[in-house]
């Protein structure tokens, strides 16, 4: 990045991705707190997945730090990844898988992108990756829980006694 004009663009986006990740804590705030927790765990996992779905289907952009982790990895490992995030996509269904999957979907976008407009991945791709993965999978796990609740979730752990070993 030795382009000194790109600080504006730079503090935009800081604060965009600061304004969107609080407003996804108010909203995360307002549920459940094992869902809170699970939403936020899922949105973590699915920020990682995205990156690791960049350093599997992408293209580098140059010699750097994407062009290390992007040249070390292929499609075939992506299968491993999403292997790796399954217990977090299955916590709360369907609001933790749809968390979860967003990081992959957006990484497909994201690397279309910047193959177009940066001639391919970069490490700032993959750091944008995780931030953006991360605010909008909160957002986007928030509408699932309010439009969809809890209907299909999966009782692998009883709720209620964890709830009152943690208080």
């Amino acid at each position: 990045m030795r382009d000194t004009t790109i600080g504006v663009g730079a503090v935009l986006a800081l604060g965009t991705a600061l304004l969107a990740l609080a407003l996804a804590a108010l909203a995360v705030a307002r549920l459940p707190p094992l869902v809170a927790v699970s939403l936020v765990l899922a949105a973590e996992v699915g920020a990682k997945l995205a990156m690791a779905t960049l350093a599997c289907i992408g293209r580098p952009s140059h010699e750097g730090f994407g062009a290390t982790v992007i040249d070390a990895n292929g499609p075939r490992h992506l299968v491993g990844a999403l292997a790796v995030s399954l217990p977090a996509a299955i916590i709360a269904v369907p609001a933790a898988t749809v968390v979860v999957l967003t990081g992959p979907l957006l990484a497909l976008g994201l690397s279309n992108w910047a193959d177009q407009r940066l001639g391919g991945v970069s490490g700032d791709a993959f750091g944008t990756a995780n931030e953006l993965t991360r605010a909008v999978a909160l957002h986007v796990g928030v509408a699932v829980w309010s439009l969809f609740g809890g209907v299909w979730s999966i009782p692998l752990v009883d709720w209620g006694v964890l709830a009152w070993t943690l208080s």
